[in-house]
């Protein structure tokens, strides 16, 4: 009796042992047939997991795989899955039993569901640990991984770091197959190096792709049409146009962006073509924010300004709403990322603040030494002012004494010349006395003198005939005119031809300077006319002397 009960329990044991590994036999198979179908007819492969009794599954191998399948089916389906909880599985087993390309896989589509729930941060996490397994070759899996990350540092208006991320993933589509996905990749690229305002670099990854750019499905390369155009548009190129026309032709009307198009021809003042195209926005696409601020323009400039006033008012209400709405979004994000950076700023704060207090010391010992060295400049500088008032003040007293030493018949000439003392009274007075009045008054006198040019240099020259008699006589004997004498005073006074020429208003410059140098005896290859000038004034006064 004994030995029949052993047996029929032995019996029933095997026979349960068999079904359990008939049925993890049967789901192996199932699971095979929807790996196979993953590519090519993911909704048959949706059906065909979703036969699967979860229940039936005891193993956690299987239950890791069933999972990440079953994950791989709804992002292919474009399914959001926001929570983690269908992948858990996968996640506990592969990263601790799993191979690299398992593992690799199960991080990727755990971020993919964080970046559903819009949790960047945790998303961005996950991708990097997926990247982060070297031993995984598999190119279609890293594009996927880059591709991923471009997109959430795109999100966050990172366009450099999105535009690097884009490329890598590009740079995994290798062959025929995989030729949209690498045109994808590389229009994402050249619309973040858009946004960078790096216009060369766009410019070359569309020229690139030009080529075959026919071979491309409609949706792609109306995507390339759309960058083009924009392109275009910033370099006011003029293949714009043909552009717009080609993109006309090439894409479907209900694919078309009429909006970018409305907007062009907004801007070129083809208000028209603009009436047109947003029409065919509204035909397509319906009514949307963009399309109520850009038909508002376009409806003032045709003059209709009670209907433009009425759409400014709609896209007013909306912007409002939007707005709201992604300030919400924003101060979540902001909200997490925020924790996550103060933990991670109180574990640096201790060593930061060593570091601040080092650097202050420092700064401050920066400080005081520019300092000092910028009061010792200062003293250099003022003593080397005063020394230089010094000088003009002893040049002034010498002129001034030059000055009244001569003995004049003229009474116009000693008028002058009494007015040109009391000029230089006044500045010495103002730098012995300290006062800035006699200084004002000698430099209002002194512009009052200056602003009637030609009289000026008339009162010079009547100067240097009764100051300097041998010069000016000197003048008149080789022939020079009236006007020749008064710019060689002039040059005699320190003024170069440029100078000469700038304060006489004197067009004729050239010719008046040929004219002396011909008197003079100089030909062109001699000296400087102002140089030879000022030369001949000291020889003359030497000898004088």
């Amino acid at each position: 009796m004994r030995l029949r009960l052993l047996l029929t329990i032995s019996v029933l044991t095997v026979l349960s042992c068999s079904s359990c590994t008939v049925k993890t036999s049967l789901i192996s198979e199932k699971l095979d047939k929807v790996e196979s179908l993953l590519t090519s007819e993911p909704d048959s492969a949706l059906l065909l997991i979703e036969g699967i009794d979860l229940e039936t599954i005891h193993k956690e191998k299987i239950k890791a795989r069933h999972a990440l399948l079953y994950s791989i089916i709804m992002d292919k389906r474009h399914v959001d899955i926001k929570s983690d909880s269908l992948i858990r599985p996968a996640l506990e087993y592969y990263p601790r039993h799993g191979d690299c390309q398992e593992t690799a896989m199960t991080f990727y589509y755990t971020a993919r569901i964080h970046e559903n729930a819009d949790d960047l941060e945790l998303a961005m996490k996950y991708l990097v640990k997926a990247e982060s397994i070297r031993s995984n070759k598999d190119p279609y899996l890293n594009s996927l991984i880059h591709s991923a990350k471009g997109r959430i540092y795109n999100h966050l208006h990172e366009y450099a770091m999105a535009a690097e991320e884009y490329g890598k993933s590009a740079s995994y589509c290798n062959g025929d197959e995989n030729y949209g996905r690498y045109v994808s990749n590389k229009i994402r690229e050249a619309t973040c190096r858009y946004m960078q305002n790096d216009y060369s670099s766009t410019q070359k990854i569309l020229d690139a792709l030009s080529i075959d750019k026919f071979q491309l499905s409609n949706n792609v390369l109306g995507k390339y049409y759309q960058l083009a155009i924009n392109l275009a548009d910033t370099g006011n190129d003029e293949r714009l146009e043909e552009l717009i026309e080609e993109y006309k032709e090439t894409i479907s009307q209900e694919s078309i962006d009429w909006l970018l198009i409305a907007r062009v021809e907004s801007e070129r003042g083809d208000t028209e073509s603009a009436a047109e195209a947003i029409s065919l926005h509204y035909k397509h696409r319906g009514e949307d924010i963009s399309y109520h601020a850009l038909n508002s323009k376009i409806l003032e400039a045709q003059g209709l300004y009670k209907e433009a006033l009425e759409e400014y008012k709609i896209y007013d209400s909306l912007s409002g709403i939007i707005g709201n709405q992604i300030i919400d979004q924003d101060t979540k994000f902001v909200e997490e990322r925020e924790h996550h950076n103060e933990m991670h700023e109180k574990a640096r704060m201790k060593s930061t603040i060593l570091l601040l207090t080092c650097v202050v010391i420092l700064l401050s010992l920066c400080l005081t030494i520019c300092m000092v060295i910028a009061v010792r400049r200062q003293l250099q500088l003022k003593k080397h002012e005063q020394a230089e008032l010094a000088r003009q003040v002893d040049e002034l007293l010498t002129e001034r004494e030059e000055l009244s030493r001569l003995n004049t018949v003229s009474e116009e000439a000693r008028k002058i010349i009494a007015e040109r003392l009391r000029i230089i009274d006044n500045f010495v007075f103002s730098d012995v006395l300290q006062d800035e009045i006699f200084e004002r008054k000698a430099s209002e006198t002194l512009r009052g003198i200056i602003s009637n040019r030609e009289e000026f240099i008339r009162q010079n020259r009547l100067i240097f005939n009764e100051s300097h008699p041998r010069f000016t006589n000197y003048l008149q004997e080789m022939g020079l005119t009236e006007k020749e004498i008064e710019h060689c005073c002039l040059y005699a006074i320190g003024l170069n031809g440029k100078m000469a020429t700038t304060f006489t208003n004197l067009k004729r410059h050239y010719h008046v300077g040929s004219s002396i140098r011909k008197k003079l005896g100089l030909n062109g290859h001699d000296t400087n006319i102002s140089i030879h000038i000022k030369r001949l004034f000291k020889e003359l006064e030497e000898s004088q002397n």
